[in-house]
């Protein structure tokens, strides 16, 4: 599941470096790349029931699900929604780079930066150097789908459910002003399944900081608990 402003190629830099028994699949929302004709989404439960139902017949018992950021908060309640719809779990659920959703109350809220303001927090994101903000013209052509992305987080309230029963990974980065080892840990009230914390150097987009480094972290989780789940 993508970041905020990210399309079907966010996740590039590391997992392409996944081993070939594992098949990474980056859903493309509307708004952005081929579907940019698409209004982007307002509202993280409707656009989490639109993905659950369009998932479903695809699913299977060696399916893992991850996001980061916002992909984090869109793929923790695109499995409720399988759960309530299919009584469907994944094998996995990794999170990575925001708190806890029962915590989402106290988080940032971005969507109503200046243009300015918006762009030192994402340099900050990055550690300084942001990628993105380099490219004038491709950051102006995604700015709209950006501030909606965070206006769709700003406006997300956490609504109780029980817990998960799927183990739940949650990754966290030891720089990231938003989301301390503490928020991070938070998220093993969300499974009554394995819990692992893991945190990295870096800022928000460690990552993409980090690929090699993650995408053998990634591969190892999956290995324990995807693996022998496979039919």
């Amino acid at each position: 599941m993508p970041y905020a402003g990210g399309g079907s190629h966010a996740y590039d830099a590391w997992s392409e470096l996944l081993p070939p028994t594992i098949e990474a699949q980056t859903l493309r929302l509307p708004g952005r790349e081929t579907r940019f004709s698409e209004e982007p989404p307002r509202d993280l439960y409707e656009l989490a029931a639109a993905l659950a139902a369009e998932l479903a017949p695809y699913l299977t018992s060696s399916t893992a699900i991850l996001g980061h950021s916002m992909g984090a908060l869109l793929a923790f309640e695109v499995v409720r929604a399988l759960r309530r719809s299919h009584g469907w779990e994944p094998a996995c659920l990794l999170v990575s780079g925001v708190r806890a959703p029962q915590l989402s109350a106290g988080a940032p809220r971005y969507a109503g930066l200046s243009g300015p303001d918006l762009e030192e927090e994402v340099r900050g994101m990055f550690g300084g150097a942001a990628p993105i903000l380099d490219e004038r013209d491709l950051w102006e052509l995604m700015l709209p789908v950006f501030r909606a992305d965070l206006l769709m987080c700003d406006l997300y309230e956490y609504c109780p459910e029980p817990p998960l029963s799927c183990p739940v990974v949650a990754y966290g980065s030891t720089a990231d002003k938003d989301v301390d080892e503490e928020l991070v840990a938070a998220w093993s009230k969300q499974t009554t399944g394995p819990f692992e914390r893991r945190m990295f150097p870096g800022e928000h987009f460690y990552l993409l900081r980090w690929p090699e480094a993650f995408a053998m972290d990634v591969t190892a989780r999956l290995a324990r608990y995807a693996v022998p789940r496979r039919s």
